[in-house]
């Protein structure tokens, strides 16, 4: 009994996934509310329910799901990164930036993270770590690059001759 219950969360879990893939979050949160134990699949369920509250934009909600999903795997970066963006669209950047951050403690070969953090500095009007991460991620993966002409995020930076030293002469090596 125990096998075919677990049989049907792993289905329901794979049914979710899909919807979410398709842009159907409603759907994947039926499909999880089916699964009765959500214990036995903590992190997936948690991981699931907030990318499908994140897709709804029900940010609270979602900022939750992710903390549950963070207790079960906490350097899980999908949920870090949810977690953030989530932290940002309700106004909380002092919290997205700290989730960012412990972030690139827990994977700091990861440049969508320290370009994120550069966003989010940016934001924040930390012209100094925003130009840092920004570089930083540049020199990663160059082809972050490509995000920064339409990455709202940097509009307060855009005419610094700092900054676009920084975008431009980056990119420029690619």
């Amino acid at each position: 009994m125990a096998s075919s219950n677990r049989k049907f969360q792993q289905r329901r879990l794979e049914a979710a996934r899909g919807y979410l893939i398709l842009g159907m979050p409603d759907q994947a949160l039926r499909e999880l509310q089916t699964i009765s134990n959500p214990e036995r699949c903590a992190f997936e369920y948690h991981l699931l329910t907030a990318e499908s509250r994140r897709e709804r934009l029900e940010h609270g909600h979602a900022v939750r799901a992710f903390i549950k999903a963070l207790d079960e795997r906490p350097d899980n970066l999908q949920a870090l990164l949810g977690l953030a963006w989530s932290y940002k669209r309700l106004d909380h950047l002092d919290l997205a930036i700290e989730t960012l951050e412990m972030a690139q403690k827990a994977h700091p070969d990861e440049p969508l993270v320290i370009y994120n953090l550069s966003c989010y500095y940016s934001l924040a009007r930390n012209k100094p770590k925003a130009i840092e991460c920004l570089g930083r991620a540049l020199r990663m993966e160059p082809a972050l690059g490509r995000l920064i002409s339409e990455e709202t995020d940097f509009d307060s930076l855009r005419e610094d001759p700092d900054f676009q030293f920084v975008a431009h002469s980056v990119v420029d090596f690619e």
